[in-house]
């Protein structure tokens, strides 16, 4: 059975069945994840840096050559540090991972 991820599964069951085809296909056909290619990786990471360890979120911006990151980041991260700023009570802790299979005992 295909591993598939929970927001690749919950992105086929909200779009109408027209379009699941077309969402299968794309899954098909996209290959293996790469880090190296994700474009959001870098500041995923910074952003359970600034939760987990206190760390500076803007310290995601140092040192980006990309352009087009250069480009989205910042505005990502003004409009999280935002988010983060409205809230209260929170506090980081580690996300829990499993593997889920149906039907399998």
């Amino acid at each position: 059975m295909p591993d598939i991820s929970l927001t690749d599964f919950v992105d086929f069951a909200i779009t109408t069945p027209p379009s699941q085809l077309t969402k299968v296909r794309q899954l098909c056909s996209r290959g293996f994840y790469d880090p190296r290619f994700d474009f959001w990786k870098p500041l995923r990471e910074g952003m359970q840096e600034f939760h987990a360890k206190n760390k500076r979120l803007d310290d995601v911006l140092v040192g980006l050559k990309d352009a087009k990151k250069m480009t989205r980041y910042p505005s990502a991260v003004k409009a999280y540090t935002k988010f983060v700023s409205k809230q209260t009570g929170m506090s980081w802790f580690k996300p829990p991972s499993a593997l889920w299979s149906y039907g399998v005992d």
